[in-house]
């Protein structure tokens, strides 16, 4: 989830609760981070946890993703009742038959994506270059490196810091 950016904002249309996600060629939309009707963040919900009444309408205040034909598709409740303007921030990754990828994989996170190709070199079974012992410690590598650029996504490479405010009993 290191590859993040906003998609183009879209408008609803009244009674229609479901909006594909578009992402760009040889990419698919990994994770959908944050939604903003009229400018405020909606409440996130699990799809297994969608609402009962889809019928109802109003102004967004949540929503869920759901899969259609292999394509994600955002899900928001209530159904808008009339035109709303929504951005989405999504995260990014490659489509398994990519032939190009995003530059900020490569010049930011190929040590990563390296070791996590490694860990499925060495995975092959009975090949001259299987290896288990070097697969497990190219997985752990790539496990640890991808946690840090998800972390670093999360900050947009700036210098900051995240605070809680504490509260009184």
């Amino acid at each position: 989830m290191a590859v993040r950016q906003f998609a183009d904002v879209f408008t609803t249309v009244a009674g229609v609760r479901e909006y594909d996600l578009e992402a760009p060629s040889q990419q698919r939309v990994a994770r959908v981070l944050r939604v903003f009707c009229d400018g405020s963040q909606l409440q996130t919900a699990a799809s297994a946890d969608s609402p009962v009444d889809i019928q109802a309408g109003g102004r967004p205040g949540a929503y869920y993703v759901s899969r259609t034909d292999s394509e994600g598709m955002l899900q928001l409740y209530p159904t808008p009742d009339r035109v709303y303007s929504v951005l989405v921030e999504v995260a990014f990754s490659p489509t398994r038959s990519a032939t190009s990828v995003q530059d900020d994989l490569f010049d930011l996170w190929v040590d990563p994506v390296v070791a996590g190709a490694l860990y499925r070199i060495y995975s092959v079974d009975g090949q001259a270059y299987s290896d288990p012992a070097k697969a497990m410690q190219q997985m752990s590598k790539a496990l640890m490196l991808t946690r840090k650029a998800r972390i670093e996504a999360e900050y947009g490479r700036v210098k900051s810091t995240r605070r809680v405010q504490s509260r009184a009993f």
